[in-house]
């Protein structure tokens, strides 16, 4: 017999089990056998933490897909149609670049370049890389202390001319009026608008920011390993820091999923679909050296399609789907499913075994009838969340991975979260993710929501730092107002808002990390008279208006 007081009121129960949590609209409903019968004990999660977050906008408008994009300048993103982008599978890869204020400057497709107001810009005749035909991985990096140039790094695949080479060209967005200009100024003699940095690269090229906040680092695989090549106001350095890969090269052929690193640059993975493997490095974003690989394996009969990470780089999710079986013969049937992996659990093998099916129920495709194609894409937003690609020639919505850092169920999957009202395929956009998580903006995280009084956990985006000094915003609290941990506490006993702020300290720069969080009073939760009777099976929801 177990005594329980909640808001005054005293109840006893006996319990036999205590059975799995599973979250609901904000309540916890818990469920206990007691003598054959079950009954409901509703524990309240009552704080709410509003925390800024995600306002570095240079990477907030999307194109991809068939005639279709979103602009993350609206929570939620708003659909964008544009007639010039048209792909009807991956890989067709997308980038685009907006100013400090998220206004759109300009967007490309590798082969073909416009401008916000989707004028093509002119190519150099005969000197421009790429042909019509070909397949191109872009990628738009701004230089550095300059608000003018932009990088467009491309890497071709698909057979053409340059396929496998690895280069770069200049935009000049303040030439022609700022319609912008395709500009390559080293020689007057040039033969060609762009410089080849290297060749045998694979179809994979991903971005994030140099430990100094200022640089970045762009990297590609070439010749068996990852190289990383350091973008500086200097310049494009062409001798790239290298790191050989534990896997032949030729296994990262197959598939249309690029790398991507975490946005706090900490992490890269990189799927080997080809194998059903992916492959996990830790980067040190001031050197530019890989390290400390792990390499995951699918069960047998799933076979991989896409990945991604969350944004501190504690979760990693993949896309992959399986052939229902009748006996030995396959039926025409694929069963496409999204997996979330806790990446601090620890060795490969408790990684793998961290394993948890995001999707309550798989999304259907095939020909055993009319077909139903799904290529599905996971692709992290500007504004923390996952966006999920459905079936390619038939679904208008976009599903999502609402908060990716969190375990388990509570990563939550709504299903048709957005629905854009037209047929959009797939979506692939390839940006550097680091720049649209600032240190300052989003380095503090707000792990854990409790009730006034108890303690709200905080934890940093950013793991790799030589220490840390916190303040709560709280001086009422004394000497507890401060805390050096990486990972602290606080319990504020009043209801307001708090600014907290979180000086991080690294071997190469220094940043200041401010949010704001909310206490709010604890609400009074009156359960209505027939929950008492009501009996809901684990895995169910139970609506309570």
């Amino acid at each position: 017999m177990r005594e329980i007081t909640h808001h005054g009121v005293r109840k006893f129960f006996s319990f036999s089990r205590i059975e799995k949590p599973v979250n609901t609209n904000g309540l916890i409903l818990h469920y206990y056998a007691m003598r054959k019968k079950y009954i409901l004990f509703l524990v309240l999660i009552c704080t709410i933490c509003k925390q800024k977050m995600f306002s570095q906008k240079i990477y907030n408008t999307w194109f991809f897909g068939y005639h279709s994009g979103l602009d993350f300048n609206t929570a939620p993103p708003t659909f964008l149609t544009n007639p010039l982008i048209e792909a009807d599978e991956p890989p067709y890869y997308t980038s685009s670049i907006c100013d400090s204020s998220g206004n759109l400057l300009f967007f490309t497709d590798g082969i073909k370049v416009w401008n916000t107001s989707r004028v093509e810009m002119p190519k150099p005749p005969g000197r421009w890389p790429w042909g019509i035909d070909d397949q191109v991985l872009p990628l738009i990096c701004p230089y550095p202390e300059n608000d003018s140039l932009y990088y467009l790094f491309t890497v071709g695949g698909g057979g053409g001319l340059n396929t496998g080479k690895f280069l770069f060209t200049t935009i000049n967005m303040a030439a022609n009026g700022k319609a912008g200009e395709i500009v390559y100024p080293p020689s007057p003699g040039s033969a060609n608008y762009f410089t080849v940095l290297a060749d045998n690269a694979s179809f994979m090229l991903a971005g994030t920011a140099h430990c100094n906040q200022r640089d970045t680092w762009i990297v590609t695989i070439t010749n068996g390993a990852l190289n990383s090549f350091l973008v500086s106001p200097g310049g494009t350095n062409t001798t790239p820091v290298t790191t050989l890969l534990p896997v032949p090269q030729s296994t990262l052929s197959e598939g249309y999923s690029n790398i991507k690193f975490s946005p706090n640059g900490e992490k890269l993975v990189i799927p080997i679909v080809s194998k059903n493997e992916i492959l996990v490095y830790g980067f040190n974003n001031q050197t530019g050296i890989f390290s400390d690989p792990l390499l995951l394996h699918l069960p047998s009969k799933e076979l991989l399609e896409d990945v991604e990470i969350s944004p501190a780089g504690s979760k990693l999710y993949y896309a992959s789907y399986e052939y229902e079986m009748d006996g030995n013969d396959q039926t025409g049937v694929e069963f496409h499913n999204i997996f979330q992996l806790n990446l601090e659990s620890g060795s490969a093998a408790d990684i793998e075994k961290s394993r948890y099916k995001v999707n309550p129920f798989p999304n259907r495709a095939g020909c055993p009838g009319p077909c139903l194609i799904i290529m599905r894409t996971l692709q992290l937003g500007p504004d923390g969340k996952i966006y999920v690609s459905l079936r390619k020639d038939k679904d208008n919505g976009i599903n999502l991975i609402e908060f990716p850092e969190r375990d388990r169920e509570y990563a939550s999957y709504p299903g048709n979260y957005l629905r854009y009202g037209k047929v959009y395929k797939f979506i692939n956009v390839n940006y550097i993710r680091s720049a649209s998580f600032s240190p300052k903006e989003n380095g503090i995280q707000v792990k854990k929501k409790t009730c006034l009084g108890l303690p709200t956990e905080f934890s940093l985006l950013y793991t790799k730092i030589d220490s840390v000094k916190w303040d709560f915003g709280d001086p009422t609290s004394g000497a507890s107002n401060y805390s050096i941990e990486i990972t602290p506490t606080h319990n504020y006993k009043a209801v307001n808002q708090y600014t907290i702020k979180a000086i991080m300290y690294k071997a190469c720069h220094t940043d200041t990390a401010i949010t704001q969080v909310s206490i709010d009073p604890d609400p009074i939760v009156r359960i209505p008279a027939y929950i008492k009777d009501t009996i809901v099976c684990i895995g169910n929801k139970l609506m309570i208006d």
